[in-house]
C-alpha cells in the first residue's frame, strides 16, 4: 500500500499541551475534518503494520488522534522532546511509534533483559548517538519508567535532554572514531576549519542534538514520579508535557466496537449491547474505586489496560466456553444418535442372522461332500504314485548299468587316446621339407625303411617285386613308399585314416613290425624326424585297434543297455503323464475345496459377528436405556447454556479485568449490579450469575483446595481469576495496599497469601 502524503495530516488539535485540563474533550461533530484525518492515520497504520515485525492493532478514535498529533508536532520541532504522562496502556508508546513512522524517524528503545545494567545502557546510548550523529539519521529515543533498573539511566536521559550529550560517554579511542565519521561534513559546513578533534567532536554533539529527540513515558502513580521530577528537572524544563488522561466514553466505545467485530455468531443487537456493557464496566469500576477509597482508604485505578484486558478476556473466554459446550453437547447428541441407531439396527441384525443360518448349513453340507470326493481322488493318486515309483526304480537301475558300461568304455579308450593324440600331433609337426628328405634317400636307413613299410601295410599299399643280391625275387616296400609319400594329400590321409575299421590281418602284420628293435621311436628319431612321426602314428594305430577290440563288445552292451533304458523311460513318461493328469485333477479339487472352506469361514464369521453385535446392542440398550432421558435433558441444558454464554462470560470478563482487587462485599455488589445491567440490555445470560459456575472447573478447583486453597467462594473466585486472567498479572495489579516487588510495577494481592508456590508456578 502506498504511504499517504504527510501534508494531508491536519493540525486541528495542536493546542496547549501543558496540563491535563488543557486537553479538549470535543465530540466528533465539532471537528469536521476528523473523518478525513482518521482515514489518513489509518492508512499510515496499515502501512506501518505491513513493514513492522511487531504490528500494532490500534483504533484511531478522536482521543488517540489528538495525542498522536501532539507527539507528531513535538518530535518534528527542532530539539523537540516529549514527556508523556499517563497510566500504563493509555497508548503513549503506540502513538510515539506511529508518529515517528509518519515522520520517517527511526525509533530506538532499549531492551531490558536479565543482567542489563548501567554499562549495557551506556553501550546502547553510544550505538544510538553514533548512528544518529555519525550517519545524520533522525532518531527518537523512546524511554519508559518501567525500563529503569538503575537511577543512573534517568540521570543520563536528563543530561541528553539538557545538553544533547551524555558526559564521558565516549572513551578517547571511540571519540576519535566518531570524529572521523563527521570530518568531511564538518569541513564542508565550515564548522571545523582546523580539523581538530575538539572542533570535530563539537560538531558531532551539535548534530546529535539536532538529530536525536527523546520521548519519555512516565506514570504519575507513586512517589518515584515526584522524586524523579525534583532530582532531574530537565524532564520538565526540556520536554513538552502531554498528559494521557482517562479515555473518554466515545474512545471506549470505538475500541470495544473495533475488537468485538471479530466475534462470530453474535447478533448485531447483542454485539452492540456488549460494546455498551464494556464501556459501562469501565465507568462503573471508576465509581466503585472512589467508594473503595472513601470507605477503606485503598486506591484502585481503572486503566486502559484493564479495559483492553476486559475485551480480550471476553473474546478468548467466549470462544473457549463455546468450544467446550459445543463439544460436550455434541458428545451427548452423538451418544443419543448411537442409542437410536442401535435400537433401529437390532431388528435388522436379527433378520440378518436368521437369513445367514440356512446358508451356513448348506455350505457346511457342500464342504463335506467335496471332502469325500477329494479323499477318493487322493487315494487314486497314491496308487498311481506307487506304480510310477516302481517304474522309476527300474529306470534308475537301467541307467546305472548303462552308466557303468559307458564308464568302462571311457576308461579303456583313455589308454589309446593319448597315444593317438600324440601321434596326430607328431604328424602336425611334419613338414614338406622333411618328407622331401625322405623321398630323396637313395639308400635309407633300416629304421626308416621299416617305418615306411609299416605305413604301406596299414594303408594297404602293395610292395614292389624286385631281385635281391642273390637274384631272388622279393617284396620291396620302398619304391611304393616313395610314391605314397609323394602324394600331396599324404599327411591329410594319415590324419583322417579310418582307425576303427583296420583289418585284423593288417594289425597282425603291424604287430610283427612294432616288436622289432629298429621300430623303436628313439632309434627311428635318430635316423629321421619324419620317420619318427610316422613311427608314432603306426604304433598309435596298433594301440588304438588293440583297445578298440576290447571296447567294441562293451559298446554293444552299452547300446543294448541304453536301448533298454530308453524303453523303460518311455513307459515311465507315460506313467508320469498319467500321474500329472491325476495330480492336476486333485489340485483343482483341492482349490475348489479351499474356496468352499473360505466361504464357509466367511459365513461363520458373519454369523458370529452378527451374534456379537446383537448381544452388544442389546447390552447397550439395556445398560443405557435409563441414560437416554438424562442425556436428552443435558443436551437441552447445554443448548440453553450456550445461548446464555454471552451474558455470563461478559460479566465474568469484567470481574476478572476489574474486580480482583476489591473485597468480597464490593465485588459482590458490583457483580450483582453488572449482571442486572446485562439482563436489562437483553444480553442472554443466566438468571443468577456465578463465576464458579461459569468458569470453574471442578477437578482443578479440587486440586487447589488440596494444595491449600480455602474452600470458600471468595478464595475460589480468586483462584479462577488467577487462572483465567490473560496476562496473569495478579489479583491486585493497581492497588496501593499491595506489596511492590523489585521496583517494578507488579503488585501482589494482599489477601492472596494462601496461594501455594506450586500453583504460582503453574499459573
Amino acid at each position: 500500500m502506498a504511504r499517504p502524503d504527510h501534508t494531508q495530516v491536519r493540525t486541528l488539535f495542536f493546542g496547549d499541551m501543558l496540563s491535563p485540563a488543557s486537553i479538549p474533550q470535543r465530540p466528533y461533530t465539532e471537528c469536521p475534518d476528523v473523518a478525513v484525518l482518521q482515514k489518513e492515520i489509518e492508512a499510515h497504520l496499515v502501512s506501518y503494520n505491513e513493514m513492522s515485525s511487531k504490528p500494532m492493532d490500534l483504533v484511531c478514535f478522536l482521543y488517540m488522534l489528538e495525542h498522536l498529533a501532539r507527539v507528531a508536532r513535538v518530535i518534528k520541532s527542532p530539539g523537540g522532546n516529549a514527556l508523556l504522562v499517563g497510566l500504563g496502556g493509555s497508548g503513549r508508546q503506540s502513538c510515539t511509534r506511529l508518529a515517528c513512522y509518519m515522520a520517517d524517524f527511526a525509533v530506538f528503545q532499549i531492551e531490558i533483559a536479565k543482567g542489563y545494567d548501567m554499562s549495557a545502557f551506556r553501550e546502547d546510548m553510544k550505538k544510538m548517538l553514533t548512528k544518529a550523529g555519525g550517519s545524520e539519521e533522525r532518531t527518537i529515543f523512546l524511554f519508559s519508567d518501567t525500563q529503569i533498573k538503575d537511577e543512573g539511566f534517568v540521570e543520563d536521559v536528563n543530561n541528553l535532554l539538557n545538553t544533547g550529550e551524555i558526559p564521558n560517554l565516549f572513551p578517547a579511542e571511540e571519540r576519535v572514531a566518531v570524529c572521523e565519521m563527521v570530518r568531511k561534513a564538518a569541513v564542508d559546513e565550515g564548522k571545523a576549519p582546523d580539523g581538530t578533534l575538539t572542533q570535530l567532536f563539537a560538531f558531532f554533539i551539535e548534530r546529535c542534538r539536532a538529530m536525536v529527540g527523546c520521548v519519555v513515558c512516565f506514570s504519575p502513580i507513586g512517589d518515584n514520579w515526584r522524586t524523579r521530577l525534583r532530582q532531574f528537572p530537565s524532564l520538565v524544563n526540556c520536554c513538552t508535557i502531554d498528559w494521557y488522561t482517562a479515555w473518554p466514553p466515545d474512545a471506549l466505545m470505538a475500541v470495544a466496537t473495533k475488537f468485538l467485530e471479530a466475534i462470530p455468531d453474535l447478533d448485531n443487537e447483542v454485539r452492540q449491547n456488549c460494546v455498551e456493557m464494556c464501556q459501562y464496566f469501565h465507568l462503573s469500576s471508576k465509581k466503585l474505586a472512589v467508594r473503595f477509597e472513601d470507605e477503606l482508604k485503598r486506591i484502585y485505578y481503572s486503566t486502559p489496560t484493564s479495559f483492553l484486558e476486559l475485551i480480550q478476556t471476553f473474546k478468548s473466554l467466549l470462544g473457549e466456553k463455546r468450544d467446550s459446550i459445543s463439544s460436550l453437547k455434541s458428545k451427548y447428541e452423538v451418544g443419543l444418535e448411537k442409542l437410536t441407531t442401535t435400537e433401529q439396527s437390532v431388528e435388522g441384525m436379527k433378520q440378518e442372522l436368521i437369513a445367514l443360518q440356512p446358508k451356513l448349513v448348506e455350505k457346511n453340507k457342500e464342504v463335506g461332500e467335496m471332502m469325500i470326493v477329494v479323499n477318493e481322488e487322493s487315494a487314486k493318486t497314491e496308487k498311481v504314485k506307487e506304480v510310477v515309483a516302481a517304474d522309476e526304480a527300474v529306470a534308475s537301475k537301467a541307467a546305472a548299468e548303462a552308466d557303468g558300461i559307458k564308464k568302462e568304455c571311457e576308461e579303456a579308450l583313455a589308454e589309446a587316446m593319448p597315444a593317438l593324440n600324440e601321434a596326430l600331433k607328431a604328424l602336425d609337426t611334419l613338414s614338406s621339407k622333411e618328407i622331401a628328405e625322405v623321398k630323396a634317400m637313395k639308400n635309407p636307413a633300416a629304421p626308416v625303411r621299416l617305418v615306411l613299410s609299416a605305413v604301406c601295410v596299414l594303408r594297404n599299399v602293395k610292395p614292389v617285386r624286385v631281385k635281391d643280391e642273390s637274384g631272388k625275387m622279393v617284396d620291396d616296400f620302398w619304391p611304393a613308399a616313395v610314391k605314397m609319400i609323394s602324394d600331396m594329400g599324404f599327411l591329410q590321409s594319415l590324419q583322417t585314416f579310418d582307425k576303427d575299421n583296420i583289418p585284423p590281418a593288417t594289425i597282425k602284420k603291424i604287430a610283427e613290425y612294432t616288436v622289432k628293435e629298429d621300430f623303436q621311436p628313439d632309434r627311428v628319431q635318430k635316423s629321421s624326424t619324419a620317420a619318427w612321426g610316422l613311427c608314432m602314428w603306426v604304433r598309435a594305430m596298433e594301440t588304438y585297434d588293440r583297445v578298440a577290440k576290447v571296447v567294441a563288445p562293451k559298446k554293444d552292451s552299452l547300446a543294448e543297455a541304453e536301448a533298454a533304458y530308453q524303453g523303460v523311460m518311455g513307459k515311465l513318461q507315460e506313467k508320469r503323464a498319467e500321474l500329472q493328469k491325476v495330480m492336476d485333477e486333485l489340485t483343482a479339487l483341492n482349490e475348489k475345496l479351499s474356496s468352499l472352506r473360505q466361504e464357509q469361514d466367511n459365513l461363520t464369521n458373519e454369523v458370529d459377528l452378527c451374534q456379537k453385535k446383537l448381544e452388544r446392542a442389546e447390552t447397550l440398550i439395556t445398560s443405557l436405556g435409563g441414560e437416554k432421558t438424562r442425556w436428552t435433558q443435558n443436551a437441552i441444558d447445554l443448548a440453553a447454556d450456550y445461548v446464555n454464554l454471552t451474558g455470563d462470560v461478559i460479566v465474568a470478563s469484567g470481574l476478572i479485568a476489574y474486580l480482583g482487587a476489591f473485597t468480597p462485599d464490593f465485588r459482590e455488589s458490583a457483580v450483582r449490579e453488572w449482571a442486572g445491567e446485562s439482563r436489562e440490555r437483553a444480553i442472554p445470560g443466566s438468571e443468577k450469575f456465578s463465576l464458579e459456575h461459569c468458569l470453574g472447573e471442578p477437578v482443578k478447583v479440587r486440586a487447589w483446595v488440596v494444595a491449600g486453597l480455602p474452600n470458600d467462594s471468595f478464595s475460589i473466585e480468586n483462584g479462577i481469576i488467577m487462572d483465567k486472567a490473560r496476562l496473569n498479572r495478579g489479583l491486585c495489579a493497581s492497588t496501593h495496599k499491595g506489596r511492590r516487588i523489585g521496583g517494578s510495577r507488579r503488585w501482589v494481592n494482599p489477601f492472596s497469601s494462601w496461594w501455594p508456590s506450586s500453583l504460582m508456578e503453574t499459573t
